[in-house]
């Protein structure tokens, strides 16, 4: 029982636990969860989701569906679909994107498998951020316009993205950072540079003006 149970879980990224697991103040494994909600079959035990990292293909319905799938305990003899559930994912270019992922059921446990999103939903959170703080490092530190980053950011990640939405990236973001900066107590030095750079060239320009404190290297205003 206990290789099953460890086989079981190598495969396993999220498991639904009860709120009587909690009760004696430790948090349960993924080992523990999966012993007491599918090996302890019991006639009035509901039924437990399993988000399985296995291999996956979109399905006729075209929602993305276990390849395989297959029961931990009972195998493929007692699988039957069982509806599905939307997620929404980030991509790079900040756009959101559907998943409908398929489940299915073991009518023998009443456990039921869905497709793990780890190996899409980790890499591109990751992505978002490296691919936006791209972005403001292209416009902001490097000062190129909102043309030329576009141009640049197409030529790295091969993926389109419109000037309008990088305009509200760095409108979004300095909004923020002077709110932080509202917040921060510091003393002036008295020593303030000033720099313009143009982010947008048309009849009327889109210019970045930044005023910094040359002694202690922070953004007074921009």
């Amino acid at each position: 029982m206990l290789s099953i149970i460890e086989s079981l879980t190598s495969k396993i990224t999220c498991a639904q636990s009860k709120m009587d697991s909690f009760l004696n103040g430790k948090t349960p494994t993924i080992e523990e969860i999966v012993e007491d909600a599918i090996v302890t079959e019991k006639a009035n035990k509901k039924s437990t989701t399993l988000e399985i990292d296995d291999d996956y293909f979109i399905n006729s319905k075209n929602r993305l569906a276990l390849l395989n799938p297959k029961c931990p305990i009972h195998g493929d003899k007692y699988i039957t679909e069982n509806g599905w559930t939307p997620n929404k994912l980030d991509t790079i270019t900040g756009d959101k994107i559907k998943i409908i992922r398929q489940m299915h059921i073991c009518s023998k446990c009443k456990t039921v498998l869905l497709p793990s999103l780890d190996c899409i939903k980790l890499p591109y959170g990751r992505i978002v951020k490296n691919g936006q703080r791209y972005l403001l490092e292209l416009t902001i530190e490097d000062g190129l316009s909102l043309r030329k980053a576009k141009r640049r950011f197409k030529n790295t990640f091969g993926l389109e993205i419109s000037i309008d939405r990088i305009w509200n990236l760095i409108q979004s973001t300095g909004k923020m950072c002077n709110e932080k900066m509202d917040e921060i107590d510091v003393n002036f030095s008295g020593v303030a540079p000033y720099d313009e750079d143009i982010l947008l060239k048309t009849d009327n320009n889109v210019v970045k003006m930044t005023l910094l404190d040359a002694v202690n290297g922070y953004a007074i205003k921009e």
